[in-house]
């Protein structure tokens, strides 16, 4: 038991010593396709009191946009174990809205993806944020996480700040998020080399615990 707790411990340090560190993925201002609605400055990636939590800054908000005869609405948040690139596979997402038989503030595995298109309101006709990422189409319930939109004092607008069990994810390597379902603004990252050593020791801590644990108890 004593070593279970000095375990415990350590961790416990260790995730505080690297609590302070974030990683930026910038996004250009004012990359946008049409209203600065769909803006996404960049997202910001922390790890502390065992949560991944992530600061998207944007100037969409929660309740959606509508622009012509296209009623859009938030894309999801895509999370990676493989990659960190436009074309990698994004196996993890977050729903942020209820649709499609996921719930909104879930956190998914083996996600299946809607593209853009599948919401263009003329099939045929969109053009512009084409063929990229937007939404869960289906996918594995993992855990629950939080999220919510926090409004700002100017540009960007809101900060939507997601939180996940970090030791959910061990292996997270990249993230992807598309503002809105038309995909006109979306950012793409690695995630950074202090996060992603912590969940990786966090992660198989916390299998090493039940192992040790369901040894003792028989």
């Amino acid at each position: 038991m004593k070593r279970l707790v000095i375990l415990a411990v350590s961790i416990f340090a260790l995730s505080l010593s690297v609590s302070a560190l974030a990683y930026d993925i910038n996004d250009p201002v004012g990359d946008q396709i049409g209203e600065r609605t769909f803006d996404i400055y960049g997202i910001n990636i922390s790890s502390a009191g065992g949560n991944l939590t992530f600061d998207i800054f944007s100037n969409y908000p929660q309740s959606g946009d509508t622009v012509g005869g296209w009623a859009t609405f938030p894309g999801d948040l895509a999370l990676s174990t493989t990659g960190n690139t436009v074309g990698s596979v994004f196996d993890y997402g977050v729903a942020l809205t209820t649709h499609d038989g996921v719930t909104a503030g879930k956190l998914y595995d083996n996600a299946q993806w809607n593209l853009s298109n599948h919401y263009d309101p003329s099939p045929g006709s969109y053009y512009y944020g084409k063929d990229h990422i937007v939404t869960l189409n289906s996918g594995v319930f993992v855990e629950n996480a939080t999220f919510q939109w926090i409004t700002q004092p100017g540009s960007p607008d809101y900060d939507l700040r997601i939180s996940i069990p970090g030791a959910s994810l061990p292996d997270f390597k990249g993230v992807y998020y598309a503002s809105a379902t038309c995909a006109n603004d979306f950012t793409v990252g690695a995630a950074p080399e202090p996060i992603s050593t912590v969940l990786f020791i966090t992660g198989g801590t916390v299998l090493l615990v039940r192992r040790l644990t369901k040894k003792k108890k028989v």
